[in-house]
């Protein structure tokens, strides 16, 4: 029902796969009219919204997407709310949010964040600075199979940091592996002014 199209892939990118689709569902139509059918796609095959995402701050992305066939257009990095948002405007998506104890509210995940990146700020001084100026360069950019390899370069050293760092890319929270590593470097900082 509605295709989060990346802009950015191998072999075609997003916007010529956003107009194949299109031309396929206009071939669709128009045999269908020729058939003397109804023009009004059938519920297995609904035509699909598409929502071209990129990285790109270059003006008149989002025009571009939008004469090539996209429905709308959202920059990355984005909030999980921006995807509710765009779900809700081109799919009607209502949600029901629960106040149940098995849901962590907002504030909660807030605090359970900061503890969760105290408890891994000792593994961060261990890591290369190189790949930690690497990584802040590929979330800058924000190419996640980039952030996954990148991840994976210290699993075998930091098996339980690359998992939290998985779980943040999982989540498209890039800020805050950002701010993990900003913290690590200030704690680093600190521990070798107090050492001179």
């Amino acid at each position: 029902h509605l295709i989060l199209m990346d802009v950015r892939m191998p072999v075609m990118d997003g916007y010529e796969a956003t107009k194949q689709i299109k031309s396929r569902i206009q071939q669709r139509e128009q045999e269908q009219q020729g058939n003397g059918e109804m023009s009004i796609s059938p519920p297995d095959s609904p035509i699909p919204k598409i929502v071209a995402l990129t990285a790109s701050t270059i003006e008149g992305r989002r025009s571009f997407a939008l004469l090539v066939g996209c429905d709308d257009f959202i920059s990355k990095p984005f909030r999980k709310t921006e995807i509710f948002e765009t779900l809700n405007k081109h799919l009607g998506v209502k949600y029901l949010y629960s106040n149940s104890a098995d849901f962590i509210s907002t504030g909660d995940r807030s605090n359970q964040s900061d503890s969760t990146s105290n408890a891994v700020l000792a593994y961060l001084p261990q890591l290369p600075a190189e790949w930690v100026e690497n990584m802040k360069q590929v979330i800058r950019n924000a190419d996640f199979d980039l952030i996954a390899r990148t991840i994976e370069e210290i699993r075998d050293a930091h098996p339980e940091f690359a998992e939290i760092l998985q779980d943040h890319l999982n989540n498209f929270d890039y800020q805050k592996i950002l701010n993990l590593i900003a913290e690590a470097e200030e704690s680093e900082n600190a521990d070798e002014g107090g050492t001179n």
